[in-house]
């Protein structure tokens, strides 16, 4: 029951969904990385993963692997596609506008969790 709100919300399955002409991939990930059980090559503390949208939207999925919460921080500059300096964000988990956002944005992320948003140009509506 506790895992039933993520794997139903309409927002990650719409990002699921989405086809702009790319599927998604990594673009940045930390120099450290950790072991971790049953994994045999280290994996980064820290990776990011984007999902052009469409109409100059893209999700980001900022994943934590550390053992402790982090402050992850985004350069929108570094998002391939560069969808925007002065950008809206959108939690996809909690479906909820977050705000506006000069050149980066930074969240806090638990432990082995991750942080999912959509970026769009702050001109524009969120998700």
């Amino acid at each position: 029951d506790k895992i039933w709100p993520l794997i139903a919300n309409p927002e990650a399955i719409a990002v699921n969904q989405a086809w702009a002409g790319h599927s998604g991939s990594p673009f940045q990930q930390s120099t450290r990385g950790i072991f971790v059980k049953g994994i045999v090559a280290p994996v980064p503390t820290w990776q990011y993963y984007y999902k052009p949208l469409g109409g100059g939207k893209t999700a980001i999925l900022m994943i934590n692997s550390d053992k402790t919460e982090e402050e992850l921080t985004l350069a929108f500059d570094d998002i391939p596609g560069k969808p925007c300096t002065e950008c809206a964000i959108r939690d996809i988990w909690d479906r909820a506008d977050v705000g506006h956002f000069s050149n980066s944005y930074t969240v806090k992320v638990g432990s082995r969790d991750a942080a999912f948003i959509v970026v769009s140009p702050a001109s524009s509506t969120s998700f």
